[in-house]
């Protein structure tokens, strides 16, 4: 009798442990890493380093100028018939340079980007765990992957507490219009 019980109660307990709910929340990963102040210390060097870049592009687009303005100013000027290919040659190397000089400028941003921008979403990602860690989450979903959420399943203020970010009233919750 007594094993009888103890077994109904042992299934009783596994019968509730199977049965209870997961607790899930829902994040805005990309409003996180806005919110963060690290982001906009990044932004500014990326600006900073695209703004070279484009001083770069703009010294050889001023050179491009300055030889296709001359060879235009110097049309009624004699030029050989064999220094007219070595002519075409240095324009099509140049314009070469400067579309060789765009596609390197912006893979250099995009990896100087992803650089800048790894241990900030490490950070993010480190919070998040720890706030669903404190909060007995089991799962905090990134509301891009979500159909719908309702409001209260947002954890973006428990992420922001946990940063130490003060929360703006005016950040919007999912599943709610901006």
């Amino acid at each position: 009798m007594l094993k009888k019980l103890f077994l109904i109660i042992l299934l009783l307990v596994s019968f509730e442990a199977m049965t209870a709910q997961n607790k899930i929340g829902v994040i805005d990963i990309d409003s996180l890493i806005s919110l963060m102040p690290e982001t906009a210390q990044a932004n500014l060097i990326l600006i900073k380093f695209q703004d070279s870049l484009t001083g770069e592009l703009g010294k050889l687009e001023h050179l491009q100028d300055s030889i296709t303005k001359s060879w235009i100013n110097c049309h009624f000027c004699y030029v050989p018939d064999s220094a007219k290919p070595l002519r075409r040659e240095t324009m099509i190397r140049i314009i070469q340079q400067i579309q060789n000089f765009n596609q390197f400028a912006q893979d250099l941003t995009k990896q100087k980007a992803e650089d800048m921008f790894k241990p900030i979403k490490e950070k993010a990602m480190d919070a998040i765990r720890k706030a669903a860690q404190e909060n007995n989450y089991n799962y905090i979903l990134d509301i891009n992957s979500v159909k719908f959420a309702l409001p209260a399943d947002n954890v973006l203020p428990l992420v922001m507490k946990v940063l130490g970010i003060p929360l703006n009233t005016n950040t919007v919750a999912p599943g709610e219009k901006g």
